[in-house]
């Protein structure tokens, strides 16, 4: 079980951290595609710098909502399929890591460099930030 618990969480959270929150938002928002303006990266400096500030607070709740989300869903599964409290799943596995790896390798869009750090270093600090907040809890 514990291998399928690793397998299924890495999944989510890979998949949950490929998703783009500047390319959603600017798309949904303005029909464009923010590689396409200002200096080419999808992240939440050029949604700021593009389109202002509205669409950068989306971006940013986007992205806070992944690495929250990611988290939960880690500790769901872990719960469903081991029996496992939060503290023996954040024992077990570092989730960060799979964001990390999301962040910088998304399979969803293609991201220059800096947006793929810009991106690795967000989803780091979410990340951290949820589970001292879950594990506060």
């Amino acid at each position: 079980m514990l291998i399928l618990t690793l397998l299924l969480t890495a999944v989510i959270s890979y998949l949950l951290g490929s998703c783009n929150s500047a390319i959603i938002v600017v798309k949904l928002l303005k029909h464009e595609d923010i590689r396409e303006h200002g200096s080419k990266n999808a992240g939440l400096t050029n949604t700021l710098r593009c389109y202002g500030k509205v669409p950068a607070l989306l971006t940013l709740i986007g992205d806070l909502a992944k690495g929250v989300v990611a988290v939960l869903i880690s500790l769901q599964i872990a719960k469903l399929l081991m029996g496992a409290d939060f503290e023996s799943v954040h024992a077990l596995v570092d989730k960060r890591t799979i964001g990390y790896i999301s962040g910088l390798f998304s399979i969803f869009f293609r991201c220059t460099t800096a947006s793929r750090a810009e991106r690795a270093c967000l989803f780091h600090a979410l990340s951290c930030w949820s589970s001292t907040l879950l594990h506060s809890a």
